[in-house]
């Protein structure tokens, strides 16, 4: 079975430019320009809902050096590295803290961002990581990454062609799980909007707070359980921690504060606060978190962070258990269908992201592939 052919390029030579956002902290507003650091980047879109406000004048400095347009892609360059965006709409926001391969041609621009999430990539970008209690890659080995780029045309539009098939069916399961995250708040809200009796208790009586397990980056995988970082999955491990999901709270960077849910068999490093509580409280607590999360709660400006004494003492309004079980049924079946399909995008994303090391090994014959 025949190799394609490809050509090996350092990032700034392949694309239009290399930069990164602006590493100064413009005061923050309540209304104005957008501002988005990695925390920010999920999955195939950019959450908005946590983004910063920052004045028309600093969004005009930043843009000035780091002006974000479409086909460009953005990168995760510290803690969670290497978190990829393609910018497929015109962009109304600033970047800090981000990676920015400046491309304008549309082709190229596809085929970066499927490469940069290749396990090819990844293992690059491990071995070009600096720092020790947070990891960072540097703007002159962004620009100096090689990028692999076929010789034929024809067979990057092919290949391309296909990662877009798989990401169709990635979006449709984000958009059905979104559809279901806000029935889970609804369902919420309907039920305990008109409740009058709570009873308060401190968050740190209610469950046990405790961090997760450190985990060397080089003992991530391709394959076996998901870990979750501070801002959601970053890879696997052939061990885990928990058989049942958990409510985690981001510790460490600019995700600090932010509530996400770790599915079934999961390992959690330790930039995540875990909160165990028992079942009866989890759907609640879930969503009450979700509703309400921890980034009034952060310390320190260089590196943010939540600590276990930033959030114990919060005060946490429970109602009757009799409410919670009825609510909870419902809550159930919710959780199942959707931690499905993450299960089944987990799936997609591996063939998708282990597709181009195949075909540069001639393991995968491009002519037997059908869309």
């Amino acid at each position: 079975m025949s190799k394609i052919d490809f050509m090996s390029l350092k990032a700034i030579d392949f694309c239009d430019d290399v930069r990164d956002g602006t590493h100064d902290s413009p005061k923050h507003l309540d209304s104005g320009k957008l501002l988005i650091t990695s925390k920010n980047i999920k999955g195939d879109s950019i959450d908005f809902e946590n983004a910063s406000y920052i004045s028309e004048e600093d969004y005009n400095k930043i843009n000035e050096r780091s002006l974000v347009e479409i086909n460009d892609v953005l990168y995760s360059m510290i803690g969670t590295v290497g978190l990829v965006y393609r910018v497929d709409q015109q962009p109304n926001y600033a970047i800090k803290n981000m990676g920015l391969f400046k491309i304008h041609d549309e082709l190229k621009s596809k085929w970066l961002y499927y490469y940069l999430n290749s396990p090819n990539a990844k293992g690059k970008v491990l071995s070009m990581l600096s720092g020790s209690t947070q990891k960072f890659i540097s703007l002159s080995n962004l620009r100096n990454l090689e990028i692999e780029f076929p010789q034929n045309i024809d067979d990057a539009k092919r290949i391309i062609k296909i990662c877009e098939s798989i990401d169709k069916k990635i979006k449709l399961n984000n958009k059905i799980n979104n559809n279901l995250l806000e029935l889970s708040k609804q369902l919420y809200l309907n039920t305990f909007s008109n409740t009058s009796v709570f009873e308060e208790i401190k968050l740190g009586e209610l469950c046990n707070i405790k961090y997760g397990k450190g985990l060397p980056t080089t003992q991530i995988l391709d394959s076996g359980y998901p870990v979750y970082g501070g801002n959601g999955i970053i890879g696997y491990y052939n061990s885990k921690l928990y058989d049942e999901s958990q409510v985690l709270v981001s510790c460490r960077g600019a995700a600090s504060g932010k509530v996400v849910l770790s599915k079934p068999n999961s390992f959690v490093t330790n930039n995540s606060l875990i909160l165990e509580v028992d079942r009866l409280y989890h759907h609640y607590l879930k969503e009450y978190c979700l509703l309400n999360p921890f980034f009034a709660y952060t310390t320190g400006s260089a590196q943010p962070q939540i600590t276990i004494n930033n959030i114990k003492d919060i005060i946490i309004k429970i109602p009757d258990a009799t409410i919670l079980e009825d609510f909870n049924s419902k809550c159930e079946s919710i959780e199942i269908k959707y931690f499905l399909n993450i299960e089944q995008n987990e799936t997609l994303e591996q063939l998708r992201d282990t597709l181009l090391p195949k075909l540069m090994n001639g393991e995968i014959n491009l002519d037997n592939i059908e869309i």
